[in-house]
């Protein structure tokens, strides 16, 4: 899966720049239905518009050229450390929902263009989640991201139902001085 994921970020992003969700073009469309075709499962996530927002405190966040495909970013800089890695949290929204037992992947561009000073690596809890309280979770899991780009892919078995709205994915990222950047991802629903 990794190959195709990789090989179809670089005309995601470039296509992001193009449109968005609510007004697809023919040829928008065309490369969401070959895209889905390609990929295992269901598309949780609009990879054509890429929207991430970061919450928090005491942090700055900014596009920026990158050596991936698409070429661009999401940088967020934490400047302090902070209690929990929820405590700044970078946000995407999803589109298509779950059922408790489907599996879902996540496949993500992510790298530290400046680690954490005492463990010389990035940290990232990574949840797709409802995206209210009580945010119960359908993946979660904390990974150690290098400064060299790199996809990594995560999976799980849901153990509820949620509607597209009713989620979201989240890179919490707030309990370490830290500067990471996030590039084109995508969240497939793999079924059961």
């Amino acid at each position: 899966m990794k190959p195709k994921m990789i090989a179809l970020s670089a005309l995601a992003v470039t296509l992001a720049a193009t449109g968005s969700a609510q007004d697809l073009s023919a040829d928008e469309q065309a490369y969401l239905d070959a895209l889905e075709a390609e990929l295992p499962g269901t598309l949780m996530n609009n990879p054509i518009e890429i929207q991430l927002q970061t919450f928090g405190d005491d942090y700055s966040a900014k596009v920026v050229k990158a050596d991936i495909p698409g070429e661009a970013a999401y940088q967020v800089r934490v400047k302090s450390a902070k209690r929990q890695p929820w405590d700044v949290s970078v946000t995407g929204p999803l589109i298509k929902g779950v059922e408790a037992g489907d599996t879902v992947t996540v496949a993500f561009w992510a790298r530290a263009s400046k680690p954490d000073s005492q463990t010389e690596k990035g940290h990232l809890q990574l949840r797709v989640q409802q995206k209210a309280s009580p945010y119960s979770g359908v993946l979660e899991s904390t990974l150690e991201v290098s400064d060299e780009w790199k996809m990594h892919e995560v999976s799980a078995v849901s153990q509820h139902s949620f509607t597209g709205d009713e989620m979201s994915i989240a890179f919490n990222i707030g309990d370490h001085r830290q500067t990471l950047e996030f590039g084109p991802f995508y969240v497939l629903n793999l079924g059961q």
